[in-house]
């Protein structure tokens, strides 16, 4: 990876020990824009005062260290970085900075290896020190007595190396209580992995998520486990289908036994019963080992679907799950918690397409309820999508109407043909959740352009290109 820099005064880049290279635009990954942010806090510091400046956040952290070396943390993550005193020669500083990558995996080399710790990239990648540095992080298992730990090591500059054990050449790690120890003498990617016997455990998170509920009659949610060291890339995977976290995340102690864990439905609110198996099963290949490069398939995961019994409108789902590992003494509760979301109805009149739109009219057939999201689209514009979209209109690749937006939306096909059946006003629905979602007229009206477009509803994404950022409408 090519770590772009600013510009330091020249008063202090002639003492610090990386490479200067030009910023080539305002985007990139989410180290790059970290460093961005700590280098040009940097260069507003006058030379004595560099190094005692240190910039932190929950997965990443950056120093200037000088011969007298020095601690680096990431309180929130227990990630510490030790430089001894001498590791630096004198009269050198040298940017130093450790960062944890949520969504890079561990491709196990060894047959039954499991990666108990998070990635953790100290850089600048290939820096070298006089003596070897300390990093220690914490891990995931317990009876660590009968686990073998080995750490590992991959080149952070070339994305296609492999993880290597580290030997005697290299430096030494080991585990000590609940933390990873490793010493090397040049900076890379580092974490640990490691062998269970029967008896070993290792303490994963889970979850429930699903997305709000619309108030219809079945409403379908999953049940995730993944490492503890994964919960910011899990979150932020499901939240791109619409999925948010419906309890507190919870730890479960998995045995290496082989056996599953069995997620259990036992309390479902009034009015709701199971449509499936009240039991799913979480495959314990999937729980101890990674599947997955890009953390796209998630280490274990179950569905359930409930469906509404007295067709009552319902302002809320609930139910209450044990978790428990065959064979195991231990279990866990979680529960699955969601309202309604906020409904209102309208009617709107017919299409628009090829006569003068006329706002009062629309107001007076529609009600003049003033939605939150007319602070972020004009009501004109509103209403013109409104009238055109809930038309149904068939184009030679599918549908050109709300159904064309709802797909782009993420919306699943049974739940849009529920809402052809059932709503009356399906736009409006589609607007309200966007307004939920994207609390800034900016999120809004960029999001709803993006996704007209996505749809093919070009004309209908005109008119929202005012309202849209210049890199929305490019």
């Amino acid at each position: 990876m090519t770590i772009p820099t600013i510009p330091i005064p020249r008063s202090i880049a002639s003492k610090l020990h990386y490479p200067q290279e030009p910023i080539k635009d305002e985007k990139g990954t989410v180290l790059e824009k970290m460093l961005r942010i700590f280098r040009e806090k940097v260069s507003m510091l006058k030379l004595k005062d560099v190094s005692e400046f240190n910039f932190s956040t929950s997965i990443f952290a950056a120093g200037i260290f000088d011969h007298k070396g020095g601690n680096l943390t990431i309180k929130d993550a227990d990630v510490n970085l030790f430089i001894p005193e001498g590791a630096i020669s004198r009269g050198t500083r040298k940017e130093v900075y450790i960062y944890l990558d949520p969504d890079e995996h561990l491709n196990q080399e060894q047959p039954n290896e499991t990666r108990v710790a998070p990635i953790i990239h100290c850089g600048p990648p290939g820096t070298t020190f006089e003596v070897p540095f300390v990093l220690s992080f914490p891990h995931c298992a317990e009876n660590k007595d009968h686990w073998t730990f080995s750490g590992k090591i991959k080149d952070s500059r070339d994305a296609d190396s492999d993880w290597e054990p580290i030997d005697d050449t290299e430096g030494i790690s080991f585990v000590y209580e609940d933390h990873c120890i490793v010493m090397v003498k040049h900076f890379t990617g580092i974490t640990m992995a490691g062998i269970a016997e029967i008896e070993g455990i290792k303490r994963m998170n889970i979850c429930s998520f699903g997305k709000d509920y619309n108030g219809g009659n079945t409403y379908t949610f999953k049940v995730r486990a993944f490492n503890l060291y994964d919960k910011e890339a899990v979150i932020k995977y499901q939240s791109k289908n619409k999925e948010t976290p419906r309890d507190d995340v919870q730890i479960i102690r998995v045995q290496n036994t082989g056996e599953d864990v069995k997620v259990n439905l036992k309390e479902i609110k009034d009015g709701w019963q199971s449509a499936y198996e009240p039991e799913m099963t979480l495959k314990h290949a999937k729980l101890w080992y990674e599947t997955s490069g890009d953390g796209s398939d998630p280490p274990a995961r179950c569905r359930f679907r409930l469906k509404n019994t007295d067709l009552n409108n319902h302002d809320s789902v609930y139910c209450r799950m044990k978790v428990k590992q065959n064979g195991n003494t231990d279990e866990e509760y979680l529960e699955m918690d969601t309202e309604r979301i906020p409904d209102e109805t309208q009617i709107i009149p017919p299409p628009a397409d090829d006569v003068d739109f006329n706002l009062q009219m629309c107001r007076r057939i529609a009600g003049d309820t003033q939605h939150s999201f007319y602070s972020k689209l004009p009501e004109e514009v509103c209403h013109r999508l409104m009238t055109n979209l809930d038309v149904e209109r068939e184009g030679k690749n599918g549908p050109l109407d709300w159904r064309a937006l709802a797909d782009a939306m993420g919306i699943k096909a049974d739940t849009i043909e529920w809402m052809r059946i059932k709503v009356k006003d399906p736009t409006l629905n589609l607007l309200m959740l966007l307004d939920i979602k994207y609390k800034t007229p900016y999120e809004f009206c960029n999001t709803l352009y993006e996704k007209l477009r996505e749809a093919e509803l070009l004309r209908e994404a005109e008119w929202i290109s005012p309202y849209t950022s210049g890199v929305a409408r490019s």
